[in-house]
């Protein structure tokens, strides 16, 4: 019984170790794909609002520049 339990924990191990291994490369491609999008993110994320209010919709004019391409 103690034998079956001991590779049930080695392949639960082994199995673990696999997983986190794909998981982080997957994060590295990942990471490396949208690292060429990082000025866009910073855009985005840091918003100033120009004080100019759109006539039609009311809107800031920078809700032009930053938030509708996306």
């Amino acid at each position: 019984l103690s034998h079956k339990l001991i590779k049930a924990v080695t392949f639960q191990r082994a199995t673990n170790t696999i997983a986190l291994v794909l998981c982080l490369f997957i994060a590295f491609l990942t990471g490396i794909a949208s690292s060429s999008y990082w000025g866009v993110f910073l855009k985005y994320f840091n918003i100033t609002n120009f004080g100019i209010a759109d006539p039609v919709f009311g809107h800031d004019i920078s809700f032009y520049f930053f938030t509708l391409p996306f």
